[in-house]
């Protein structure tokens, strides 16, 4: 068992208790949501976060804002993208600033115009460390010998940030035993957190609510709603959910609509909800002022 000197550690206590008492200054990465910095100070080292939605489109794109706002910091991320192919995530990023209507990227229908504009603006990001992943077979074991590549590669920026879209995809195969594929989805989970342990950064996982959950007005979903929650609830360090009382199509034309999230779960702060806008033609999230 490694033994850990009490004062070699109370430096280091120190600069976290300075850093989480400046009002000026994160102790983790900007999430880029004053509300979501209140409550969390940032994306912290060592966590695992499990954001979950019952729309896969909200928490796709939801990640995608983060990890747009994160490497605008100049800190690197590494994007596993199992639900989105990397090419869609990239249009979908950039898309809103060559003002390309987000239903285009969706009906393939760019023009001319559309394509040079955004090939210009992907161009002038050319230095954004950001690495997006496409693999459809990812294990913790794949992940944790690509960080160690990129480490070794001095030409990549430092990862600070790992998404992963989405934990439910993070197997080799399916197993017709509901018990062993549990344990398989336990021992995953646990590897993941070992990892962010390791390597002393954020790691979110997107996930899924169970089938059982109706949602409604007025209804929020809670730790018991989230899609294998007897195995991510414990080992998670921040859970929150994207919830919409509202669908995203209203007589058959997109709408921007409101979003709430909502912190369920967090090991070193406090919890609670608050108002996000979606705006379903650009997939940009803003925070409401209501």
């Amino acid at each position: 068992m490694k033994q850990i000197e009490i004062l070699s550690i109370l430096p280091f206590t120190g600069n976290e208790i300075s850093s989480k008492g400046s009002k000026k200054q994160l102790s983790g990465i900007s999430t880029g949501f004053p509300s979501l910095d209140y409550f969390t100070d940032g994306f912290q080292k060592s966590d695992l976060i499990v954001i979950a939605s019952n729309s896969a489109m909200e928490k796709s794109f939801f990640a995608i804002n983060i990890a747009k706002i994160v490497t605008e910091q100049k800190k690197g991320v590494l994007f596993f993208s199992l639900e989105m192919p990397p090419s869609d995530i990239i249009q979908h990023m950039f898309g809103p600033e060559a003002k390309i209507n987000g239903s285009k990227i969706w009906l393939d229908a760019f023009s001319n115009g559309d394509y040079e504009e955004l090939l210009g603006i992907a161009e002038s990001k050319s230095g954004f460390p950001l690495i997006i992943d496409g693999s459809q077979l990812l294990s913790v074991a794949r992940l944790r010998e690509l960080l160690c590549k990129m480490h070794e590669n001095k030409k990549i920026s430092p990862i600070s940030l790992i998404i992963i879209d989405s934990f439910q995809f993070i197997q080799s195969a399916q197993m017709q035993n509901v018990e062993k594929e549990r344990e398989k989805f336990s021992r995953i989970f646990h590897d993941l957190k070992l990892l962010a342990r390791e390597l002393s950064l954020p790691v979110i996982c997107l996930a899924g609510l169970n089938d059982a959950f109706e949602g409604g007005v007025g209804k929020k979903p809670n730790l018991i709603d989230l899609r294998e929650s007897g195995l991510l609830e414990p080992t998670a360090d921040v859970v929150f959910f994207l919830h919409c009382d509202r669908g995203l199509i209203r007589e058959n034309k997109m709408v921007q609509t409101k979003v709430e999230l909502v912190v369920v779960k967090q090991r070193n702060g406090p919890v609670g909800d608050f108002q996000l806008n979606f705006d379903p033609k650009s997939g940009l999230f803003s925070e409401s002022s209501e």
